[in-house]
This record gives C-alpha cells, structure tokens and sequence, in this order.
C-alpha cells in the first residue's frame, strides 16, 4: 500500500475539512480533502468493495482495513485504536469514525487500495504557540482555515497515515500576526518522534490522542540510528568552532536532523552575529542579484536570503530548478532559496567562526537508560521552547566534526555576551557560593528596582534628606546591623534611589535571614484578612506587610497613616510601599530578634555630573551593583548613613566608583571630608564643597553645551556599546606632568565620544568636512566650530609632549594623521593587521588605516565635547549603486557644497539608524538661493520623498518618524486645529488641510491595532510604534522613550503633540507592510504665539487659552520659524487676535496680585507666586481626579475648604495655648478701642474687568438672584490660608470686651460644623453673647458665639475677599416663592460640584451681574426656556432693598438677613410664604449616584418585602447638620391641617422619639387627626399627628436624600432576608448596578469586606448557623467550630462603560448568553492547573446546603474532569447546574447530589470564567420570543472572532447588560436592521443630573 503515502518533500493540495485546536494541545490537527481527478474511479471501487470475499483477520492499529458501518455497507479505513474487542476506524474516504465490534472488520486487499485516499489527516509541521498555549486569536485563525483550499509539502508521515505538511502561507500568517513561533521541519519531526517515547509526561499530554502512541526509548534510538546521519557540508577549517572539551556553554538549538545531529548556537556570539547579518544586509541588498554564476558549483560557500528575509552564510547543497537549497552554517539548517537570492560570499564576512556547531548526546554511548530519558526530555524540552541550555563538551570527534555533549539545567550564571576571547568568558565566571548569594538577593528583595520611581524618596533628593524622618527613633523600636569604620564586609545591594542612597545586606546573615522568611511566610500567609491586624498603627511601630509587588510578607516599621492605607518601611530592604491596612499585621516577638538587616549607604568619592543623580546615572549603578557579590569598606558615617567603597568579588576586584566615572556617570572626589570619617558627628554632607579632581588646577574652562533651543541633545551610544561618557570633569591647559593617577585606572574599560542627535525639524547651520555621495556625508555644526577649534590646540599641546599608552581594545583613541602628521580624536573600527588598524575620525568623518604606533590613550577631558562630524544623506536621491547617473550625482553634489562658499542651512526629516551603533540623519541642505533638493530636480536626478525616505531608510531602520515642512510659507496663512496646548509659548496644531491625511492614518492604525492585539512584544528596544491613548482606548502613532519606571514607557503621540506614560503591553510595532504609517509625516506642528515665546504665561490664562481653542479651527499667519523647528504663528479666531487678548488677560491677572505676593511672602513663600507660576503650564481641569478635588474644596461650605493634610493635624482652636492666644484682658481696653479695627471695606478691592470670564465654582447658593463664586485660580490660595488662619489664633472673647465688636468688623469665627476658623465679617449684633457673621471667603452665614470670635491678623488683611456675590443677567427678585423654588432648584442641580466660566458684565453696587456658563451653555438662557424666571430689559433698581431667601447646598441653618436691617417680622414673612406656597414644593433631591459605583453604607431600615434603605457613610456629616438645621426650623409655625397633602414633603415630628424629621406624606387620615408618613432620609414610615407638621425651608430642601431605597440582586429566598436582617445598623459596602426607573429603587450588590454577601452567607450556613438575626448580628461568624468550609466563586466586577475582548462560550439567544474576557485567560490557566492536581476524595457538599445560589465542584465529561458549578435550581426530582466557567446547563437527579463537593478555598477566590450577557436596550420585534431566524443571526455574528463586549450596566441577578462590537458593527443594530429587534424603551435607566423635568 505504499500509493498510500506520499514521498517526502511532496506537495499536496488539499481542501480542510476540518481542524482540531486545543490551548492547550502542541500542534495542531487537520483532516483535508484531495481534489478527486476522476470520481468515477471511486464509484467503482466503492462497488468492489461491497462484492469482494472479506477476511476477518489480520487487523492490526494502525493499519488498513475494510469496516462496515450500521447500514451494511463497507468502506476502506484505517484502525486508530483498539480496545479489547472494540476498534476506532476512519475512514479514509469520508473522513468519519466509526466504533465498531471486531466482527464488523476485515483485512485490507492491496488492490483495494490503489487509489489514493479521499481525505487525510495530518498536523501543521514547523509552527508551535509562542507559550504554554494557542491564545484564542490563534485558535480562531486556524478555525477559519476550515473551506480554503492550502498547498504543502510532505515532510513526513508518520504511523497512521498521519500527514506532516508544511504550509508556507500559513507558517507566513502566523509569523506575521504573532500567533505561534517557527521551528524548522527536520527539527518539528523529531519532536514528534520523541514525543511518542514520553505518553504520561506533562509534554506529552500536550498532543492529540492520534500522536499518543507508545515509543520505547531504544525504538526511538533504533529509528535515529537506522537514518543515515546528514554529511557535515564543507567548510574551511578556520570556520569551524573549536570549543574545549570540558568547557560549559550557554546554546540554543536550532537544527536537529535527528538524535544522533543536531545544531547548537552559541549565544555569546549572538551579538556579533547580529551585526555580521546587519552588515551583509546592507552590502547584498544594494547589490544586483542578476547574472549568478556561482550556482554550478555544489558546496561553495555563498551567502543566501533565507525566508525570514535575513541574509546568512551557507553552502550551496544542490540546485532544483529555479530554487537552491541552502545550509546555513550559523543555524545548521536547510532552506531551499530562489535563485536570485543567493550570492557568493566576501571574504570579510568570513572573519567570524560559525556560530553552530553539529552536536550528538554523550549518553548514547552508555546504557543507562534512565541516564537517556533525562537527557532526551531536556532535549525535547529545549526544541520546543526554543529557549537557552547550557551544555558541558565531553567529547569531539574530528571524523564526524561532531560534539559530544551532556544537556545541564538552566543557564551559566554569567554575562558573556561580549568576550574579548573564550579565555576572558571563562575568567568572568563567578563561584556557586557567590552566584548562589546573587540570586538569593534577587529572589527575596521585595522591591523589584524597575519601580524605583515610585518610592518616596528621589532620586534628586540629596543625601541628608533622604532618609526618614522617623529613622532617628528607630533604634527604640528595633535592632539594626551595625558596622565598624574601616571595617570590611561582603554584600550584595538590596534596593537603590542612588548612588548616594542604597541599601545593603550582608552576607553573615543569609542564613538567618532566609529561616526568618520562612518562618513569616508559615505564620502570616495563613492569616485573614481580619486577622493579627495592627489595631492602632503609628509611625514607629513595628509591622509584618505584604509587599504589594509580590504580595509575600515582609518585616517593616509603619512610618505613615493614611486613611485606609499605610506606608510602610521594610527594615531588611530598604524600600517603602504602600500597605492596605488589612495587609499590616502585627509582628511577632521571636520575628523581632534578628536585626535590621537593610543598612542604608553612600557610595565615596563620586559626585552626580549635574548636581542631582539623574535616572542615566543611577541606571548605570543598579546596572553594575545588583545581583553582584560586593566588598564593602566602610570608611565613614553620617547620621545612619555609611559611607563606603565598593568592590566587586568577582576576578577582577574592580572598584564600583572606578566603573561610574569611566562610565561617564559620576565625577571623582579626591577625598572624603573628616567629618564624615567621624561616625560621632552628624555634620550634613554638601558634596560640592569637596574640590573635584581635574588634570590641573588652573586655567579651568568649562565648556558650554550646545544653547540652541531644543536644537541638540546628548544621546548614548548604547545600541552596541556600554554606556557613553558623560562629562566628567572641566577641560584643562595641560603642562608636563599634569596626568592625575586616576587617570591610569581609567583606560581599563572601553571609552566612548559622545554623539549628536537631533529633532527632526531641527534647523542647524553646518558645514561640510567630508563627501562620499548624496546618501552618505559628514557634517559639522558652524556653532560648534570654535569650540573644537579650542580643543584641537589643546590635544596639539598635549600629545607633543605626552605620551599616553594605546590599549588593543579600546574604541576611543587620539591618533595621528598620515598626511598633515596632527593628532585627531578617532573610534577604532577595527584591527586589519598586528600593526595596522582602520580608525573613523569622529570630528570629521572619514575612514582611514593607519598604523597602530601612531596611536595614543585619550585623556577624559578629551571626550567632553561631542563627536562632531554626524553623519547625513539627503532625502530625495535616488540609490544606485555603481551607475553612471550615480557617479554624475555625486559629482554635482560635491559641485553644490563648493558652490556654496560658507555654512549651509540643513533641515533634518528623520533619523536612520543604518547600524547598531550610527545614526544618519536625512536632511535637506539650502544655500541662501537654493536648496539641495531644488539643485538635483532641476537636473532631473530626484524621485519622490516618500521613495527617497524609503530608500535611505532601507539602509537600516528608522529611529524617528519624518518631518514635513507642509510647504508652509512665512507671511502664508492657514487653517489649523490646535491638538495640545503647553501654554501660548509651546503648543502643537494640526493643517485643516491635512485632515483627510490624519483621517487615513487613524483608519490604517485601527486596522494594525487589531490584527494582534494581545500578542507580547519586546518593547525594549521599540521606538517607534503605534500606542494606546487612555483617555479613549484607541492606538495612534509614537515615539517611545524609556522612564524611570520599567512597567511604563513615555509615548509622545506625534500626530498630536501631547505625551503619556503608558503600560508596555499597550504598544505595538508598526509592520513592515503599513510603510505608509511609518513614512506619512508627522502631523503635529509645533507652534507659538508671536511675541509670547519667552513671556511667563499665568496659569490661569493657559486654562483659558485651551478652553477657548483647543479643538477649535483657527485662522494661522507664519511669522517665523525658529532653529529648534517651532513655527512661529499669530492666531485670529474670526477678527479676535489670540495674542493680543492673551496679553490682556496677562495685564489682568498680573495687576492685582500684589496682595497675594505681600500675604505669600509673609509666610516664608509656602506658595509660589501666582504671576511666576511657570510650573503649572498645562490644564488639568479636564482631569476628572482634579474635578473632583476641586468638587469637595470649592462646593461645600467652609468645613470642607481646609486641605486633606489639615483633617490629620491635632489642632485644638477651642482651647488654644497662652502663648498662641495672647489672650486679651480688659486692661488697656481703651488703647485697644482706639486703635483701627478692621473693616470688610479695609480689605483690597479684586480687579474684576467688565466683560472678562474666568473659570470659578459657585461657593454658595441662596437664588439666582444671590449667590457666591470661587474663582479656580484662587484654589491654592484658599486652602493655606485656612491652614494659616488655623495654625494661630487671637481669641477676644472675653464678656467685658464684648462690645468692642460692630457691624462690619472684620474677624476669625469658627464654623460650627467642623470647629475650623474661617475670615468673616459681623453681619448683626444678636443677644446672648452672638453674632451673625458672614464668611467672606465662601459666602454663606452662621450665628456663633463671642467664644467662637477671635481677632484676625495682620497678614490676612493683605488678601481681598475671596468670594464674589453675584446675581444672573437678567433675573430679576421675587416675592414668589414658586419662582425661587425652581429655578433655584434647577439652577443647583446643573452647576453643583461643577466647574462653570463666570462673564461678568455690569457691577451693582456690591454685587457683580454675571452669566454663568455650564456645559457650554448659558445658564441665563437656559432658565429663560424653562421658563423658571421672570426676565427683565431695564436696570435694576433698588436691589438691595429686596428681602433674600437662604439656600446652602449641604450647608449649616443660617437666620440670614437682608443688608437693609430687616429684623423682626421677617419670620411671620417666610412662614406666610410657606403657606401659600405648599402646594408646590421643590421636590427633594435624590442621591447622585451612579452605575458601578462602590460606597460604604450602612443599612438603616429593611421591608418585610427585602426592600432596604442605606445611608452614604460618606454623608454621615451632612446628615449630623442636617439634624441641627431641623432643630432650629421646628421654632417655625405648625402647617394647617388644609395644607397637608399627600405628596407633600415637610417635617413631622415622630410620635416614638419626638424628633423632626424630613417626611413625605403617604396618606392622610382627617378622621383620626392622622398621617402616614416616610421618613425620606431613614426610609421608615410611621403614623404621625396631623397638628406636628411644619414646611421645610429651602435651604433644607436643597440637601439630597439621605436614605437610598435598595434592593438585593441575588434576593430570592427567605432565609437570605433574615440575615440580610442581621445587616441592620452594620457597616457594609454597596455595589449600585442599576436604577429602576418604574420603582425607584436601586439593584445592588452588598460586599462585606472584600467578600459578596452570597458568599458570606454561604460562609455563614456551613458554619451551622441557625440563630435568630438578633443572635448572630453580634457575633463574629467566623469563629464558629465547622468541620467543612463551605466557598462561594467570586465574580470579577466590571467597570461600566468600559470596553472588553472575549469570546461567546454558551449561547440560546439575544438575551441569554454567555461570555469569557480575554483579561482572565491566565486566571483560566491557572484553575485548569488546580482542577488537574484536585484530590478524588473531596468533602461532599451537605444536603442541607444544596440550595439555589450555593458553589460546588462536579466531575464531568469523558474524561471526567472537575468542573465549577453553581446549584441553578432544586426540585425533589433534580438538581440543575450551570457550569460557572462555561455557561451551560445540566441537570442531575437528585439522589446524585453526593457527587457534588465542596471547593477548596483555592478555586473559590479565582472569578468565574463565563458571565451571563443580554444584548443592552433590544427585544424580540412583535413576539414575546427571539425568533429561529434571529437566533441563527445572533449566533452566526457571536462566533467571529476579535469581538468587544461594551458593558452598559448590571441587569437582573448580575446579567451583563453588553453591546456587542465587530469591526465597525453593533450586533443590536444589525438585528434591528434585519427586522429582528426593536429599541425596548421599558429598561431601567440611570439617575440623570436633574431627576425631574424643568417645564
């Protein structure tokens, strides 16, 4: 039957039928059909099989066999397993299975199987995932394969009949969308091979049951020993590696024929061979391809372009047809490559050896084989996961040029990448102890060093500040590791800020340490979350916390208490984190005996370059001290710091501040200052009075950077070489003998120049030293000429009379020139000879060999300035390479520069990085009259810029994105959208005209972002890329830039201008096929006002300048450009110039800011003045975390205006000190009445100018007609002067003293409700010792005590009244009470808590008419519509003469007067308009509160329904002024019975307390004198009297509700209403999901803890509780006795609005379906793992808790799989299951219920997989029910792939309210569309800003 199998290397074309893929199965299974050439052949043969004699034996697995199915009719198949008597057959024509008795086969006639099969099965050979498993976009990929028709070829087949085909074009897609990895055919069928040999191991079952066939390892020997081992294919010897025997390597293994060859690669060459490849790339690709005639000769060594479209070496193995198949060398694999794409091989790039080597296991040769199975599992391991190994040589056999090694564990604990030779790899080796040290201060340092950023110490803090400031009392706490000056240690650093502030641990205490871990690790991972809690934390007390990083506990001392966290410091690292306070615990007395182990440290003699350490500096530092064994001396202490030298341990005992200044990262002190030698002083460290080291002490110049704006910044040449100098010390005159010692130490590692890097955009005037040809030139910088100028004379002087020694292996070097015999700097390229090297001279550019004697050392002062010769090409010339036109361009370039006579302009577009180590810029170049581009169009030798950026970028890979000057002219105007703003002097536009540009971009980035978007990039060294904006979740084009945090990187969104951190699995590179993304211009122009450069611009004007015009389409005139690139603008919006009213506003803000000067200088300048506040240049306010701090500064009354770090002070103004009081006696009473007391009319008067608007929150409100306002910009100032005026205060309260005070006088009163002093203004003498006062900041009034009175200072009389009473345009007051209600009503709800623009238009007398703009819209106008005011044209008369209403938004009562002396009578006035007013009422407020939110709360009143009321624990303050306010209204007058509706809300008086509360009038009972009323902020109804009735006030009304009607989402059952009974009077927090509108009431969820209440209840039963609510409410559940611990699955809560990945895993229709998100992939991983390793004897789930809603774990499946499940329902018949991971249901009868068991505690806190889903704000059109159509719809649209899941909302029971989205589709528009749905408008809808309608 060997028709039957194809030969190797066949093609086949097959249509797939159909594909198995499982996440977590290896390869993937296919079943394809052949295209049938004659049918007919078939139906004969089907025929002779049903006639021919059937023989009923020889039947084997795996063999070919005929079978008869249940209709009687026989078909050819292929016997896949046998069991007993049973066999699985396929059939090999149809593709089915079939199991079948032994009786219903029969032996295979060879005749019968000519033909071959119709269908085959097989795997997809060279792919595996990148993983552990397929993600779901690669499983879905290969589903959708099934129906294409694929061509492959046959790499093997395998036992039955099973195909490994390899398909080009899937291998291509998978590679391209990051779905899987690549592995080479030979090296994919040995794994298979192998994996037979292993059928229980972990591996093994990763494959399908088909590949699961039992292999003995001596038949897997046998079979690698019977193929003839492929021929070594000839190299020159000198190629061949030679490694010694015995040696160890780190390798990967790229190739393996078969057991007895494969190919391992060296990977400390990997770096060389990335540039060896890099090099031949550049060389091939701009050589013609034609003409080959090295093919003829088999074996040559060629370089060829291997699929991947990488260039390698390799030797031509033999030609078929067009294609040659290839061995590459450096891989050891074969690839058959298009002719055109192989090359002869240049000498140069056989300089190095090859980078594998062929390899066979030593282990064969013996018999051990146990010995043979560990080794083939290490190799089987290292194929699939392409990973590293380390291998020991034992053997060479130079007959076979093969290796003979042994497979280790792990990696060589070194670095090797760079070796000089493999002697020096072998020196950098480490010991096992010292490695064994490292690692362990790797694994147990708690504070990873990439978050460094986010400690609270910085790294530009100076040394004496960073430590504690409670460090000092730790000793009283807690022991701590002491070291003796002049004493020396080993140890190893445990966590840096920077070089001056690290920390160590020392090695003497390992041990000890690591038991100690264990030991916390046993005792506090078993604790609750409400267990060993620190009842009272204080800074200093000693802790055990979990590090939240790693989430292990460590030992630490609290330094900090925050509100519901703690700071903590960990005493064995160093670090600080931030601690939730369930996390603190207390530590244990045997935990407290080991010391302190965390020393804190300064490195000696190392200063930071720059005065502060900056983030180059201290990365170098972590770099070269962490995981290294280090010998510490320490020479000096100061305070608790230690002052130390560092070694390293390791060989070379190198010293650590050595490496820093060679690194270019520190500069040398020359000693240590005596006072830190003695440990005894605590003199503070200033390490720049200490003299730095130079060369000389005299003619010291400093050389100045490079001042251009923005034009130049320093770059590291880190992308091949160690890190750059940096300037490390001033240039010197040099003389005989001026070579300081440090200097000989210094040539020990490799030095570096500097480089320059530029902007593109930047605009540089240059000249040019050096020519090669348009795509290839040097530059200088015309600016910088003077300065290397300077530095040649000096290195002349030098090096006539030094000599510095030349090291071999140094790059930097000084060398002479052959020609004019100079000493110029240069870099070595490379060593051509013993005595002859080629150098690159870094000032000039060009290349040449010279001799090694003419070499000399470069002194470090040499390398300060940068290189200057950068290398360029021009942007638009065409590349052809050895072509007459190219030899004709060259020379007419070099005719351009000569013509030139002088600098030339030069405009830089991108950068290009054509090597790991050079950049080159593309440029244009202009000479006043013409520019290069201009000069070569003319002569016809240009092509288009985008082909020319291509070309050039061709040379390597782009660095930057490309600039584009747009053609824009200066003196030309255009339209412009301003994308971001900094301020007037620096912000970014984008062309209108350029808008269908930006249109394509976003569309083309869309399109990327969703290829792959949960692919895992190396975003290491990514620098451009497409990244994530958080504001919208959308991608757009970025440049990424490394910060101090390794999590985040910093994207500068460069088609917009602005700047984000960002999360590195939020970017994505740019494929190679989206060149338009790569070269399209960037769009974001950089701007500034005209005459604004340089001019300070005020904070509050650049809020006001993006307000106004971010967004907005502008008219731009060009006025200049400047060098950095920044266009130069005036801004018109219509005929309004920008400039002009920003300078306007400029005059405005800065005129009356003296007073703010005068107040801030007199408290030592704790805020920065306004007018210089540079700092604060960007807008926050549409950041709604600013929103909302200045929500609860700006909209409360005075009581919340003090800053956050004021709550935690312990003030206590009640009873201030004597010596703060200066309390007053009535002697010299008569002085004091002498003197001025201030006045409200004393303070300075705020410059208000008529027309202007401002940004300002509404601090109080009475009526439209009278309310107070906050300017935003006063915020800061607001809050220190609360705290100033808290800090001291001047009591004058004594009762002879009392008449000092008069209307007018200006005073500090405390406010009642958070007992803090406030400025106010006595507005009227009251009896009793009482004043009403006003408080002038705010607005809103009081009556305090004279005990509450003291008397205001001086400097707070500098500052004006910080609040403004205004009144709305056009309103003009009213008795009516109707008018007041509402419109102030309405007027509340859309400006409270808001930050609204206030224009203000005329002044009356002291009140300011102002319109109040809120959501871009007028308010004026807008009450206007709803016809909620009177309006009026004429002036106002007479305003002050009008009585006012009093209304505060969560105020205090206030008995507010009008400023005519209105006094008696004005009580009869309200309560008349009360009365008239009654039957209509402003309606109470409702909470705001919206979907998703969490509040604590506590439960107040529950219905016999299960109904709740909860009061916010957030307003447990207003609710306490509330009560005081209903005490004083109830001395109003009674409401008449007549009055009394039902509707009305008033306060009645309770018959059971006697206290007023607010209450809503359910019913009314006239007979009986009686009322049912509900208590609306307690939420309990109860009988009041008729006659106890009284109106509420306004102000009063104003204060929401405080109680919130709730119900429970998971209310069903009765017993779950008496716990939730237990509740009441509790603390709980309340999940709010969603707003039934028909009811009013809220759905919700209650979390007690981090617990929801089901599973608390379920905690609660499994503990027997079976008491009353009364009995268990309190009493802690969790101390009850219970055998069995009863788990409920927690949900992962989602976040509405928010937009999720997932697929759909059960579906039934539009309304009940269910779904997994991407984000719980891992989680799901994590439970496969967990449900594999659960034990068969379980705890069964007690019958008394089979209940609806209860969690347990069920076996299910053919295989029999623990499975998640929650009870759905229970009858005395059945018990229903939904599978809680999946979806489905199942229902079991109910004597089974034993097989339900209890989950472990570690399954139930992983969420639930799959979550019930109903298509948001649709149902089913005409009918009840989801018609068949509409199901088929829904179902065939859910199961594509790539889907987002929007959730909306919460619905009932948890369903997840959800749109669902595919490309540019909602799934409920499509229904609708099709007829199938329609908009249901009786959904529940949130609670909107205004809860009722305005008419």
């Amino acid at each position: 039957m060997e028709s039957l199998t194809p030969s190797p290397n066949a093609d086949v074309n097959l249509k797939i039928t159909h594909i198995e893929c499982h996440a977590e199965c290896l390869v993937v299974v296919f079943q394809g059909q052949r295209k049938v050439e004659c049918e007919l052949d078939y139906c004969i043969l089907q025929n002779e099989i049903q006639r021919v004699f059937k023989v009923k034996d020889n039947v084997y697995v795996g063999g070919s066999c005929l079978v008869e199915d249940t209709g009687g009719e026989w078909h050819r198949g292929r016997v896949l397993e046998k069991r007993e008597n049973i066999y699985q057959v396929f059939l090999i024509d149809t593709g089915q299975v079939l199991v079948v008795e032994e009786t219903h086969l029969a032996s295979a006639c060879d005749e019968l199987f000519q033909l071959p099969p119709k269908v085959v099965l097989g795997v997809f050979a060279s792919i595996l995932p990148l993983g552990e498993k397929w993600r779901p976009q690669a499983i879905n990929y290969f589903s959708s394969l099934v129906g294409l028709q694929i061509t492959g070829c046959v790499k093997a087949v395998i036992p039955h009949q099973l195909f490994i085909l390899e398909v080009p074009k899937i291998i291509s897609d998978v590679l391209e969308l990051q779905l899987g990895k690549f592995i080479d055919g030979d090296s994919f069928c040995l794994i298979i091979e192998m994996l037979k040999a292993f059928p229980h191991e972990t591996l093994c079952k990763r494959v399908p049951q088909l590949l699961q066939q039992k292999c003995a390892v001596k038949e897997l020997l046998t079979f690698s020993n019977s193929e003839k081992p492929t021929d070594f294919w000839p190299v020159p010897d000198d190629l061949f590696p030679r490694l010694p025997v015995g040696s160890k390597e780190n390798v990967k293994i790229t190739a393996a024929v078969n057991l007895n060859k494969f190919y391992c690669q060296i990977q400390k060459w990997q770096k060389e061979l990335e540039d060896l490849t890099e090099a031949m790339r550049l060389y091939y690709e701009a050589t013609s391809t034609e003409n080959n005639k090295c093919l003829d000769n088999l074996g040559l060594l060629c370089a060829a372009k291997r699929q991947n479209g990488q260039w390698h070496r390799g030797v031509i193995k033999q030609l078929i047809s067009d294609h040659v198949e290839v061995w590459f060398m450096d891989f050891g694999n074969i690839e058959a490559v298009p002719s055109s794409c192989v090359q002869k091989l240049k000498v140069e790039f056989m300089a190095l050896p090859m980078i594998s080597f062929p390899c066979a296991l030593s282990c064969f040769g013996g018999q051990d084989e146990t010995a043979i199975k560990i080794q083939l599992k290490e190799l089987l391991q290292a194929l699939i996961e392409q990973t590293s190994v380390c291998v020991h040589v034992d053997l060479f056999s130079d007959i076979k040029h093969l290796y003979y090694i042994t497979l280790q564990n792990g990696n060589l604990g070194i670095n090797a990448q760079h070796p000089e030779n493999q002697n020096e790899a072998a020196a950098s080796c480490v010991s096992l102890l010292e490695t064994k040290i490292a690692s362990i201060a790797v694994n147990q340092r708690p504070c990873n060093e990439r978050y460094d950023s986010f400690e609270n110490c910085t790294g530009n803090k100076q040394t004496q500040n960073c430590l504690p400031e409670w460090d000092i009392s730790l000793s009283s706490h807690c022991k701590r590791v002491e070291m003796q000056i002049n004493s020396f240690h080993t140890a190893f650093v445990v966590h840096v800020i920077n070089p001056s502030d690290f920390w160590v641990r020392l090695c003497e205490y390992q041990d000890e340490f690591q038991a100690l871990m264990k030991d916390i690790a046993d005792t506090y991972n078993q604790c609750g979350a409400d267990e060993m809690v620190l009842k009272k934390p204080e800074p200093g007390l000693l802790c055990c916390a979990r590090y939240s990083k790693d989430m292990r506990y460590y030992r630490g001392v609290v330094t900090e208490v925050r509100h519901v966290a703690i700071t903590v410091y960990f005493l064995d690292f160093g670090n600080t984190d931030t601690v939730p306070c369930y996390d603190v615990k207390v530590l244990l007395p045997e935990f407290s005996n080991l010391p302190a182990l965390a020393m804190c440290c300064a490195l000696a003699c190392t200063l930071p370059v720059d005065d502060v350490w900056v983030k180059k500096e201290t990365d170098f530092f972590k770099h070269i001290v962490f995981d290294k064994l280090l010998l510490l001396h320490v020479i000096g202490k100061q305070n608790k710091k230690y002052v130390v030298n560092m070694q390293f341990r390791s060989g070379s005992q190198q010293d650590v501040a050595t490496c820093m200044v060679q690194g270019g990262c520190a500069e040398y002190w020359e000693k240590t200052p005596d006072s830190v030698l003695n440990s005894g002083k605590s003199q503070n460290l200033n390490p720049r009075k200490l003299k730095k080291v130079n060369a000389r002490g005299i003619c010291n110049t400093r050389k100045n950077k490079v001042s251009r704006n923005g034009e130049v910044f320093q770059k590291e040449k880190s992308l091949s070489v160690p890190s750059v100098l940096r300037e490390s010390g001033a240039l010197s005159c040099f003389g005989k003998g001026a070579i300081p010692k440090r200097w000989k130490s210094i040539c020990e590692e490799k030095l570096f120049y500097k480089e320059l890097v530029f902007k593109p955009g930047a605009v540089l005037e240059v000249v040019c030293p050096y020519i090669v040809s348009p795509a290839d030139f040097s530059c200088q910088l015309q600016s910088k000429l003077p300065e290397l100028n300077n530095l040649m004379e000096q290195i002349q002087t030098y090096y006539r009379e030094h000599t510095s020694p030349y090291k071999t292996g140094q790059v930097a070097c000084v060398v002479k020139c052959s020609r004019d015999r100079k000493w110029y700097r240069a870099n070595v390229v490379q060593q051509v000879s013993a005595n002859e090297v080629d150098v690159f001279f870094v000032d000039y550019g060009y290349r040449e060999r010279v001799l090694l004697k003419d070499l000399q050392a470069v002194l470090p002062d040499f390398l300060t300035l940068e290189s200057q010769a950068f290398r360029c090409g021009l942007k638009n010339v065409p590349l052809q390479v050895n072509s007459f036109n190219w030899s004709e361009m060259c020379r007419r370039f070099e005719d351009f520069i000569s013509a030139s006579r002088g600098p030339l302009t030069c405009i830089v577009y991108a950068l290009v990085l054509v090597s790991p180590g050079c950049l080159c810029n593309v440029v244009d170049l202009q000479t006043p009259f013409v520019s290069a581009e201009e000069f070569f169009r003319e002569r016809g030798l240009t092509q288009s810029e985008y082909i020319g950026l291509r070309n050039l970028a061709s040379l390597g890979s782009l660095y930057s994105f490309c600039y584009s000057s747009f053609n824009i002219k200066i003196g030309s105007e255009e339209e412009v959208y301003i994308t971001h703003i900094h301020s007037p002097s620096k912000f970014y536009c984008q062309l209108n005209r350029n808008t269908e540009t930006i249109a394509a971009l976003t569309k083309k980035v869309s399109v990327i972002s969703k290829m792959s978007n949960n692919s895992k990039y190396d975003t290491s060294n990514m620098r451009i890329c497409i990244a994530r904006y958080f504001e919208d979740g959308l991608f757009y084009r970025a440049l990424a830039f490394p910060v101090e945090s390794a999590p985040y990187l910093c994207a500068d969104f460069v088609d917009f201008g602005n700047k984000n951190m960002v999360e590195r699995d939020q970017l994505m590179p740019i494929p190679e096929s989206a060149p338009d993304l790569m070269f399209t211009p960037m769009q974001a122009i950089e701007c500034c006002l005209s005459d604004l450069r340089e001019t300070k611009i005020p904070a509050s004007v650049t809020t006001w300048f993006e307000e106004t015009f971010l967004g907005k389409l502008l008219k731009a005139v060009i006025v200049s450009r400047e060098p950095d690139g920044q266009i130069v603008v005036e801004l018109y919006d219509g005929q309004l110039k920008v400039s002009k009213k920003i300078k306007e506003k400029i005059s405005e803000e800065l005129a009356p800011s003296n007073y703010m000067e005068e107040f801030i200088g007199s408290n030592g300048g704790v805020i920065c003045h306004m007018k210089d506040d540079k700092y604060i240049n960007k807008v926050t306010v549409k950041n709604p975390k600013r929103v909302k701090s200045k929500t609860e500064v700006k909209c409360q009354p005075p009581h919340s205006l003090c800053h956050p770090t004021l709550i935690s002070k312990e003030i206590t103004v009640n009873a201030p000190s004597e010596s703060h009081n200066e309390r007053l006696n009535c002697t010299g009473q008569q002085e004091r009445r002498n003197e001025n007391r201030p006045k409200l009319i004393s303070l300075p008067q705020r410059d208000i100018q008529v027309n202007s608007e401002v940004a300002a929150y509404i601090s109080h409100m009475n009526s439209p007609s009278s309310f107070y306002v906050q300017l935003a910009e006063d915020e800061n100032l607001i809050i220190q002067l609360a705290e100033e005026l808290n800090e001291s205060t001047v009591n004058i309260g004594h009762e002879n003293c009392l008449d000092e005070l008069m209307v007018g006088d200006l005073i500090v009163a405390e406010h009642a409700a958070d007992c803090f002093y406030y400025r106010a203004v006595i507005k009227t003498l009251k009896s009793g010792n009482s004043f009403e006062v006003e408080f002038i900041d705010y607005g809103n009034a009081e009556v305090v005590s004279s005990s509450k009175i003291c008397r205001i200072r001086k400097k707070f009389l500098t500052l004006p009244r910080l609040s403004v009473h205004c009144f709305l345009r056009g309103v003009k007051s009213t008795r009516v009470e109707t008018w007041i209600k509402k419109s102030t009503s309405y007027f509340v709800s859309r400006t409270n808590n808001k930050l609204v623009t206030c224009k203000f238009l005329q002044q009356h007398g002291e009140q300011w008419e102002i319109d109040v703009i809120c959501d871009g819209k007028s308010m004026s106008n807008d009450l206007q519509k709803k016809g909620r005011a009177r309006w009026q044209n004429t002036p106002m008369h007479n305003w002050e003469n009008q009585p006012k209403r009093s209304l505060v938004t969560n105020g205090n009562p206030q008995d507010r007067k009008s400023r005519n002396g209105l006094g008696t009578g004005e009580s009869k006035t309200k309560a008349s308009g009360m009365k008239n007013t009654s039957k209509t009422p402003l309606n109470l407020l409702p909470q705001d509160i919206n979907s998703g939110q969490v509040e604590g709360a506590e439960v107040i009143h529950i219905t016999e329904t299960g109904e709740f009321h909860v009061q916010l624990l957030r307003n447990l303050q207003i609710l306490h002024e509330l009560n005081v306010m209903l005490v004083k209204e109830a001395q109003s007058d009674l409401l008449g019975v007549d009055d009394i509706e039902e509707g009305l809300e008033c306060m009645t008086k309770s018959e059971r307390n006697l206290k007023w509360y607010r209450s809503k009038v359910i019913k009314k009972f006239v007979r009986e004198k009686l009322m049912l009323v509900l208590f609306v902020d307690y939420g309990k109804c109860e009988m009041v009297s008729l006659n106890n009735a009284k109106m509420l006030s306004d102000k009063i009304k104003s204060i929401p509700k405080q109680a919130v009607s709730c119900k429970w989402v998971w209310f069903k059952e009765p017993r779950k209403i008496q716990f939730v009974h237990a509740l009441v009077d509790h603390e709980i927090r309340i999940l709010f999901l969603r707003y039934l509108e028909s009811s009013h009431i809220w759905e919700v969820d209650i979390l007690i803890g981090e617990m929801l209440l089901q599973e608390y209840l379920n905690q609660l039963l499994s503990h027997g509780w079976t008491t009353g609510p009364e009995e268990c409410s309190n009493t802690d559940c969790k101390e009850f006795d219970t055998s069995v611990k009863i788990n409920s699955v927690t949900w992962m809560l989602l976040q509405s609005g928010r937009r999720y990945s997932g697929f759909a895993t059960a579906v039934t229709d539009p309304s009940n379906f269910f779904i997994q998100f991407e984000i719980l992939f891992d989680c799901m991983q994590n439970l496969s793992l967990l449900l594999s390793d659960l034990p068969e004897n379980l705890p069964a789930l007690p019958e008394e808790l089979v209940a609806p809603g209860a969690s347990c774990l069920i076996k299910f499946g053919l295989e029999a799989q623990w499975n998640r499940a929650e009870i759905s329902q229970v009858t005395s018949e059945s018990v229903v299951l939904t599978f809680i991971d999946y979806g489905f249901l199942k229902s079991i009868p109910y004597s089974d219920i034993h097989k339900l068991k209890v989950i472990p505690e570690n399954l139930s806190v992983l969420p639930r997989l799959a979550y019930p889903c109903s298509l948001h704000d649709i149902v089913p059109d005409k009918t009840e029910y989801w018609s068949d159509e509409a199901k088929l719809l829904f179902q065939t649209f859910i199961t594509k792939p790539d889907l987002i899941f929007h959730f909306k909302h919460y619905g009932s029971e948890m369903k997840l309210e959800v749109d669902v989205l595919y490309e540019d589709n909602n799934l409920a528009h499509v229904l609708t569309a099709a007829g199938h749905a329609v908009c249901s408008r009786s959904r529940c809808c949130l609670i909107s800003e205004v809860s009722e309608p305005l008419d």
